[in-house]
Parts: C-alpha cells; sequence; structure tokens
C-alpha cells in the first residue's frame, strides 16, 4: 500500500506540473497570516503561533504540515510585520517555506480599520524518488530526484475588522511558473473569508466564519466553522469543509496571554475508509506590550 500510495502520488506531482495545492487548516481563524499578510498586527499586539497538522492518520504518504508565525504591529501602528515558517510534507515530496508579510491599516472611527498587505515567499522542494518502489524500473519520469529546487514569489490582500466583523480576501502566490526544464508549478489561488462574533448573554458568544478558496482547474474549497465561547475562556466549535470533512474543535485560554487549541477531522469521502481522521495542534503566545493589553487578548475573537 505504501510504496503503491507514493507512486501515485510521484505521478501527480512530477507529471502534473509538479505543483503542490495551499496548506489547509481547521482552525484558520488562528492562522490566518498563512494566507493573508494582510493580517500581521490585526491583533494589536504581537503574537507567536505554532500549528502541527497531521492529516489522514493511518493513509502511507498522508500529508503532514508544521507552521511557526510571528506578528506585531510596529512603534508607528499603522504598519504591522510578520513572518512565517512552513514545512509541508506529502508523500515524497517536502516543500520547506518563508514568508515575510507587511501590512499597512487605515483607521476609522468605530474602532475598525481596513489593512493592506504583501508578502514574499521563498521555498525549497525537494522531491525523494529514491523512496519508491517502482513498477517500470526504466520509467524515464522517474530516474531522477528533484533535489533544492527554489522558488520566490509574492502575495497581496486586505483585511477588514470591526470589534464584531471581519471580511478578508488574498492572493499568497501572484506569480504562476510553466513546466519548463522541470520547473514546477505554483498556482494562482484566491482566498475570501468572512466571520464574526454574536454575544448572547455575558457568558456565552458565537463565532461562525467561512473560508472560501478557489484556483484554476480545480473544484473550489469552502469552509463553515461555528464556534460557541463560553466566559471568553473555553472554545467549542465544529467545522465543515463542502464534500471533504466534518470536524470538531476546543480551545482553552490558559492564561491571559496564552491559548492551546485541538481540533480532530473525519473524512466523509470515499477515502475516509483508508484512514483514522486528521489531528491539528494549536498554541498561540501573545505579548503584552500595548495598550489594554490583558484586555486586548480576549477582545479579538478572530
Amino acid at each position: 500500500m505504501k510504496n503503491y500510495f507514493l507512486v501515485v502520488f510521484a505521478f501527480l506531482f512530477l507529471t502534473d506540473l509538479l505543483g503542490q495545492q495551499e496548506i489547509q487548516f481547521t482552525q484558520y481563524n488562528d492562522n490566518m497570516l498563512v494566507v493573508n499578510p494582510a493580517y500581521a498586527g490585526s491583533k494589536e499586539m504581537g503574537e507567536f503561533t505554532l500549528v502541527h497538522r497531521q492529516q489522514w492518520v493511518g493513509f502511507d504518504g498522508a500529508p503532514m504540515t508544521q507552521a511557526f508565525s510571528f506578528q506585531t504591529p510596529l512603534k508607528y501602528r499603522s504598519i504591522s510585520l510578520g513572518g512565517i515558517v512552513l514545512n509541508d510534507k506529502i508523500g515524497p515530496v517536502n516543500r520547506t517555506g518563508l514568508k515575510l508579510a507587511m501590512s499597512y491599516s487605515l483607521r476609522f472611527k468605530n474602532n475598525a480599520k481596513l489593512s493592506f498587505g504583501i508578502n514574499g515567499t521563498w521555498d525549497l522542494l525537494k522531491v525523494r524518488l529514491d523512496d519508491l518502489k517502482l513498477f517500470d524500473q526504466n520509467d524515464y519520469m522517474f530516474l531522477n530526484g528533484i533535489q533544492n529546487k527554489n522558488q520566490l514569489n509574492a502575495g497581496v490582500g486586505f483585511f477588514y475588522r470591526s470589534e464584531h466583523l471581519f471580511f478578508g480576501g488574498s492572493i499568497p502566490r501572484l506569480l504562476e511558473y510553466n513546466k519548463t526544464n522541470n520547473a514546477y508549478l505554483d498556482d494562482r489561488y484566491y482566498y475570501i473569508s468572512l466571520g464574526g462574533y454574536f454575544s448572547l448573554n455575558k457568558q456565552l458568544k458565537v463565532r461562525p466564519s467561512t473560508l472560501f478558496k478557489f484556483t484554476k482547474n480545480a473544484p473550489f474549497s469552502l469552509d463553515f466553522s461555528l464556534a460557541l465561547i463560553i466566559l471568553d475562556k473555553f472554545w467549542l466549535g465544529s467545522n465543515y469543509r463542502l464534500k471533504e470533512s466534518n470536524g470538531v474543535f476546543a480551545q482553552y485560554q490558559v492564561t491571559d496571554q496564552f491559548k492551546a487549541g485541538y481540533s480532530y477531522d473525519f473524512s466523509i469521502a470515499k477515502m475516509s475508509r483508508s484512514n483514522s481522521g486528521t489531528h491539528e495542534i494549536v498554541l498561540c503566545y501573545s505579548l503584552k506590550y500595548t495598550r489594554n493589553n490583558v484586555e486586548s487578548v480576549r477582545k479579538f475573537y478572530f
């Protein structure tokens, strides 16, 4: 099973323009900087976020992703910076990346702000063909592995947030690369995010959100998420990815600065019989060096 799975993935990656799909997360509201540079500084404080995602557990060669990000406003509060280190492995393909982001914000009287962001990306792609057991040892497509293929790209985005609503759009990779001299393809993905939160009473709040992603020559992806926030401490929610998976997640605000979360997804497509679900862990730590620092940690629900 393992060897067959890896061959399939190698075929997809090497003959279909050597491209990788953009990574996806269940707890995307806590990791929005990965897909939208305008999110940098949106929480008015410095914040570290670490995410580990193990997809389709029990499926040989299944995707596994780690992301570590940092964002902070500068002394001139309209400008914020962010950085992300990514590691994405799927079958014999491993992609390591570094992304730097900067945003500029326009502020309004109702405490809302509109941010515009840009990002630069560097990726290192490596394919280990020696991990494969081939049916045809003389297949020329698999004779040489890909070592240290570097790729540069850039992206743009905007993000609007008020006290109870957010809306954003982004293109993390503007440049597309064609299959030339064994180069791989960066597809241009488009993201749209929308959500908010509403108070039911002093103890309970509800946060609905959605994330829409699409690219050419591929089905679009649509995520729906609904979280119940209890006493500004406990987060209990569910997530649905159209025609792909259902999931649940729980988060806990351990201290005013530290929050931890876990999610579990189970496939609803045919491949559900071949795996035991997807696990994802999120850790967030906020720095206290801005005004209203303790209150602001709990103020932002997205």
